[in-house]
């Protein structure tokens, strides 16, 4: 890497450093998307490389994919709930047999773990 790749970098980082919207979620712009794009355009002018800022933009689309730990605790309780309605879901569609005495019985577990 040249040193001016260096410098255009070490630019990048003071400029979204100036710019807490991008990165502080307790902003309150954070979450308007038009702002967050206005500030990306107006650091792509002060740079000059567009090259650079799309490529930043798409890694952190790529970041905002990830689950936080707190997100996946969330969705490993939202599988734990979805799993009885799975088992019953699979008992109730029984045809050969009377299947609403069952009821009771995923109605008390349910009941029970939630």
């Amino acid at each position: 890497m040249t040193s001016s790749k260096y410098a255009l970098e070490e630019q990048l980082i003071m400029e979204v450093e100036s710019h807490r919207i991008l990165y502080d979620k307790s902003n309150p712009d954070h979450k308007y998307k038009n702002k967050i794009q206005n500030v990306w355009k107006e650091i792509s002018y002060v740079l000059g490389e567009d090259d650079v800022i799309n490529n930043c933009l798409e890694r952190i689309k790529n970041y905002d994919l990830i689950l936080t730990d707190s997100e996946h605790k969330v969705v490993k309780e939202f599988i734990k709930i979805l799993d009885v309605f799975g088992k019953a879901t699979d008992v109730f569609q029984g045809s050969k047999y009377p299947t609403l005495n069952l009821t009771m019985i995923f109605h008390v577990e349910i009941k029970d773990k939630y």
